[in-house]
């Protein structure tokens, strides 16, 4: 029931995240909802999180739902590494909760056309290793938090093969490098 309840918590708070990078909620609201869904005991109390924003389905929960294909990483309280050809789909979600993530899109295929990799880090480090022949949009929002690029980032402005960087860092520290 626990992990259940974590799964679901999990589910709300991308979802909310989702809504705030979107301009679809102040700062206020996405931090007062945040804070609602990371107290809540029961799946009522965790649903008032999202009261208003996403219709209730007695079908199943559903919270977080983006177009076409998309991938779902999480890490909470640990660590985790992406690298090697790790992207399977045009839109990626990550989760970074109290731990270290290093996405690394160095060795990964990334297709023509926009690819958008959106990140949610709460009180954790994130990394995102970026090839010089990708194009970069980074619209990452920090929120008691800093996001960072490196000073002279190798990026290809003309390249047909966007990575667009989303969503928001709350109490953490975001890297966007070349590799080394």
């Amino acid at each position: 029931m626990a992990a259940n309840m974590d799964r679901k918590r999990e589910q709300v708070i991308e979802a909310l995240t989702r809504y705030y990078s979107e301009d679809r909620l102040s700062t206020e609201e996405f931090e007062s909802r945040v804070e609602l869904a990371s107290n809540a005991r029961t799946l009522e109390q965790l649903e008032d999180a999202l009261d208003g924003l996403v219709p209730r389905s007695s079908a199943g929960y559903a919270p977080f739902q983006n177009e076409g294909n998309g991938q779902k990483i999480v890490s909470m309280l640990g660590s985790r590494e992406l690298r090697g050809n790790w992207l399977e789909a045009d839109y990626c979600s990550t989760v970074n909760v109290l731990g270290s993530m290093v996405i690394d899109l160095t060795d990964t295929h990334v297709p023509p056309g926009l690819t958008t990799l959106n990140v949610f880090s709460l009180m954790g480090e994130l990394t995102i290793i970026v090839p010089p022949d990708l194009r970069i949009e980074n619209r990452i929002t920090p929120l008691l938090a800093e996001v960072r690029q490196q000073r002279k980032l190798q990026t290809d402005p003309y390249s047909d093969r966007v990575v667009r960087i989303t969503g928001f860092s709350l109490l953490s520290e975001v890297n966007l490098r070349n590799s080394r």
